[in-house]
């Protein structure tokens, strides 16, 4: 297993330094990565048949940010697995706090047939749901976190659609009218605990 995750965290090095080398050249590319968590817990991650550690996913952060410092990095966790305990799940708390994620995508366990955890003793309801209400909170503060780092700086933009987008870093944004390529500079008007909007205006320049 260590000799597999060592080969991937080459190709994800190869991967990133060529990203980074035909950057310039790229239309379509923006700094955000999405590594897929699911807990911060080694016990966990095991039991979950993961074949990483939470020093390894660590590490595979440590070289995206070394190359792309301000890199938007987010991620998947599930709460409430059958094995998970409170230290389990303050570990995770721990390395969300540690990586800052720009943003996370948290879920709640829920049985599927077919695996070795649909045999495993459920957790209560009330167990995952003050779980993922607590991560949800701490995502609304990563997010917001990483949002305020983009105030006043000039990023590139990518438009998905006729109004909404996402600029370089994977976050919403709305324009008046969607334009070809061009630089915004951020500016923070609003947050909450739903929704986490940056706005910005076209620096038509460029």
């Amino acid at each position: 297993i260590m000799t597999m995750w060592k080969t991937l965290l080459k190709k994800l090095k190869s991967i990133v330094v060529s990203l980074r080398k035909k950057r310039k050249g790229l239309k379509n590319f923006a700094p955000h990565f999405h590594l897929s968590l699911q807990s911060g817990s080694d016990s966990v991650l095991k039991k979950m048949n993961r074949h990483y550690t939470r020093a390894d996913f660590i590490k595979s952060v440590e070289l995206i940010r070394k190359y792309y410092k301000d890199a938007g990095i987010t991620t998947d966790i599930i709460v409430g697995f059958p094995t998970e305990s409170e230290e389990d799940f303050l570990q995770t708390i721990d390395l969300c706090n540690t990586v800052k994620f720009s943003d996370i995508h948290p879920f709640t366990f829920s049985p599927r047939s077919g695996t070795v955890a649909y045999k495993m003793k459920d957790l209560s309801g009330q167990i995952k749901k003050e779980r993922l209400n607590q991560l949800l909170e701490i995502k609304e503060r990563l997010k917001l976190n990483f949002a305020q780092l983009q105030v006043g700086k000039t990023l590139d933009f990518l438009f998905e659609e006729n109004k909404d987008g996402t600029y370089d870093r994977y976050d919403e944004v709305q324009t008046e009218k969607c334009y070809s390529k061009r630089q915004i500079i951020s500016l923070l008007e609003r947050c909450g605990f739903e929704l986490i909007s940056v706005y910005g205006s076209l620096d038509k320049s460029n």
